[in-house]
């Protein structure tokens, strides 16, 4: 039953405002930053019964921040600091340590800044966890560290690049 009903439902659970209202039901920092994390890492799982049709195919976000969304939504930090190199590492662990040699194909991705796709190749590895392609990313203290700033409304955490203390929060709700 594809039809244009199906089609606009499909449409809908990819938008963002699906993501947001996700992210609000399941209190997940993770969802609001995706925007804003430098690298991803593209895991293909080695299949149970050997046909690669039927691989599992898995993106991850290295965890370049540090706080959680009921710690914003209470108040406890004034902004958020994005650690790019953190993230980084941490998705090479994620790679080397928790999933060695359980994967086909691992590669980990960086946005470069002003773009919206993950496309320079930092790192590759084969289905015997051996690196085949090695560019670690230097970057500038400007680019390794980002701060985002938040505020809440009716109980939610909106997640902006602009400190909300200098503007007239009333006009923005």
């Amino acid at each position: 039953m594809s039809n244009k009903k199906d089609e606009q439902q499909g449409s809908y659970f990819n938008s963002p405002k699906a993501k947001e209202a996700t992210a609000h039901n399941v209190a997940n920092i993770k969802y609001f930053l995706q925007p804003y994390f430098l690298f991803r890492a593209y895991i293909v799982f080695k299949a149970n019964n050997g046909d690669k049709k039927y691989a599992k195919k898995f993106h991850a976000y290295g965890n370049e921040h540090s706080v959680t969304y009921n710690q914003l939504r209470y108040g406890r930090y004034d902004n958020i600091k994005l650690d790019r190199m953190k993230g980084y590492t941490d998705l090479i662990k994620l790679i080397e340590r928790n999933y060695h040699h359980h994967y086909t194909r691992a590669q980990i991705y960086m946005r470069l800044p002003g773009e919206k796709d993950f496309n320079t190749l930092c790192r590759d590895y084969n289905e015997k966890s051996e690196l085949l392609e090695c560019q670690d990313p230097v970057l500038t203290p400007e680019q390794e560290f980002l701060t985002l700033y938040y505020y809440t409304h009716a109980g939610l955490v909106i997640v902006t690049e602009t400190d909300p203390a200098g503007e007239n929060l009333k006009t923005n709700l």
